[in-house]
């Protein structure tokens, strides 16, 4: 039985090959160089153009805002000093000069840029943190409509498209403009990158089973922190977590033990209706449990105002009992730094079981073939070359060096498959497997518009703990994850600025319910607040749109 696609992804295929098959004149930039206009879909009638390298006679540059994972920082200080990006810049003549943001705050900077009128040529994903929609930033010019620079210049990126047609979907909008090319996940496995876990060295000497419920968890903790399992004679064994904003180490991955889910995935949607966590009923029992918590020191005292390596910290050095964290800068991370304790340890487990008793997945990253991707700026002075060396990242030369690295160096066959050498796996610089990979291969550790290769992942997560972490956690049923939805430009707006404004008074409740500042008994009249700041009508517009999207 094929895979069924909604009428959406039919209609966006169509625009798109009718995109492929049309004819128009071309406008010329003030720099001489052919390009089209920006809410044109059609095409010249020039032939399609193969990759050659280099892209350019005469080298260029083309600025990039990216966001460094941490292991391009643990090691290096930027992309440039990627091995991968070395050599690609000797292949296509292209030399990128990277604009750089905190991984951690991506949006102050890219959206810096964009009310100055100064982006980069190519930013990545404008379509997490840029505060306007990708379709008002189409509409306005800040970013270009790709269909027929794809047409003409990407034939790579046109051919997996053909191939994965759900693809398609995900990088365009719903009137059928494609703003970015792809970071693209096609196995689950590689979407499935974080969870809960718990030091499994405590879960055994307490005689404890991994944790199903919430109550499991409570008791847990709880174990944990009166057999003072660091043996320091202090109660203060807890879950280690930050604030509501960093949903990817957030307790409020939580909610979903009580039917809803918050943080960045609170809009959900279950049974088809678009619901919003916080203004749940259910929502108060999420809030007082963890106010109980809070109050009985099982979750960390700094848990809203701790930074990422603070957080780190106190799971490596045996404060942490628990966490929600990633695979590998947080999972791996903190069982490379105690690989000479033998005692510490770490076992993957899965998120409280929902009432009607399945486990649910919190982020949307797990329901995604595509999470990240690259659009090109209307500055850019060189849309055509960029369309080709973004394209050439989907070639099989491409997608070999910007995955593997390079043959002899990071990788080699070994019969007839590829094999990471000891560069990576034993680095000789001590570093991680996953440092190892970024800084000479790596292309699902960092951030770039490619297809990622499972084989990659799975062999950069070389602990046993990461991989029945990946196993597990890939089990969760993404249901709850509401598909992206786009509304009109200044419908849009409207929602955007409500919706903002509702998560600014939400995180702020969350912090003084859970911390005891104020008392759960005025929960109805939050909820009336929500209901005055507008969610109602956010409600109606996201039911409405997504509606639309599964007809």
């Amino acid at each position: 039985m094929g895979v069924k696609y909604s009428w959406k992804t039919y209609v966006l295929i169509a625009v798109f090959m009718i995109a492929c098959i049309g004819l128009n004149g071309c406008s010329q930039r003030e720099e001489g160089e052919k390009t089209f206009d920006n809410d044109d879909m059609s095409l010249t009638e020039n032939p399609e153009e193969k990759i050659t390298l280099p892209i350019s006679e005469e080298k260029i540059e083309i600025s990039f805002l990216a966001m460094p994972e941490p292991y391009i920082l643990s090691t290096m200080e930027t992309h440039a000093d990627m091995r991968v990006y070395e050599v690609a810049e000797e292949k296509t003549n292209v030399h990128i000069d990277w604009k750089e943001a905190s991984y951690t705050d991506p949006r102050k900077k890219m959206n810096s840029m964009i009310k100055m009128g100064k982006t980069a040529d190519i930013l990545w994903d404008v379509h997490l943190y840029a505060e306007d929609s990708v379709k008002k930033m189409l509409d306005e010019g800040i970013i270009f409509s790709l269909n027929p620079y794809i047409e003409k210049y990407a034939p790579n990126l046109k051919k997996l498209l053909e191939d994965n047609p759900e693809i398609l979907e995900e990088i365009s909008t719903d009137d059928g403009r494609i703003f970015m090319f792809p970071e693209v996940r096609l196995d689950k496995r590689t979407r499935m990158n974080s969870g809960f876990a718990v030091r499994a060295d405590w879960l055994k000497q307490a005689g404890l089973d991994i944790p199903e419920t919430i109550d499991d968890w409570y008791y847990l903790l709880k174990t944990f922190q009166q057999m003072d399992m660091n043996g320091n004679g202090k109660p203060d064994e807890c879950f280690i977590s930050m604030g509501y904003e960093n949903s990817s180490q957030s307790l409020t991955n939580f909610a979903v033990a009580y039917g809803l889910l918050d943080g960045e995935n609170a809009f959900f949607v279950q049974d088809d209706v678009v619901k919003y966590g916080p203004y749940e009923d259910d929502y108060r029992n999420f809030l007082e449990e963890m106010a109980k918590w809070y109050r009985e020191g099982v979750i960390d005292a700094e848990f809203c105002t701790q930074d990422a390596q603070q957080f780190a910290d106190k799971m490596i050095s045996g404060v942490g009992g628990a966490f929600y964290g990633n695979l590998s800068g947080n999972f791996g991370k903190f069982l490379n730094e105690n690989k000479d304790n033998p005692e510490y340890d770490l076992v993957a487990v899965p998120t409280p079981k929902a009432p009607d008793g399945k486990v649910y997945a919190t982020s949307s990253s797990y329901a995604k073939i595509v999470s990240h991707g690259a659009a090109i700026s209307s500055s850019n002075p060189y849309v055509v070359e960029t369309v080709k060396w973004l394209d050439w990242h989907y070639s099989e030369e491409g997608s070999t060096l910007f995955n593997w690295g390079i043959e002899g160096e990071s990788f080699e066959f070994v019969n007839g498959k590829r094999q990471f050498t000891d560069l990576i796996l034993d680095n000789p610089d001590g570093w991680s497997v996953e440092e190892a990979a970024a800084r000479y291969a790596g292309g699902v550790l960092t951030q770039m518009p490619i297809v990622e290769d499972t084989e990659v992942y799975l062999q950069t997560k070389v602990l046993p703990q990461q991989k029945h972490a990946i196993e597990l956690w890939s089990e969760a049923n993404t249901e709850w994850i509401l598909p992206t939805l786009y509304l009109d430009t200044e419908e849009d707006e409207n929602i955007r600025s409500m919706r903002s404004e509702i998560t600014r008074y939400v995180e702020e409740q969350f912090y003084k319910y859970i911390m005891g500042i104020e008392s759960l008994e005025s929960f109805e009249e939050f909820q009336r607040q929500l209901q005055t700041m507008g969610i109602e009508q956010v409600l109606h517009s996201y039911q409405e749109a997504y509606d639309a999207k599964i007809k």
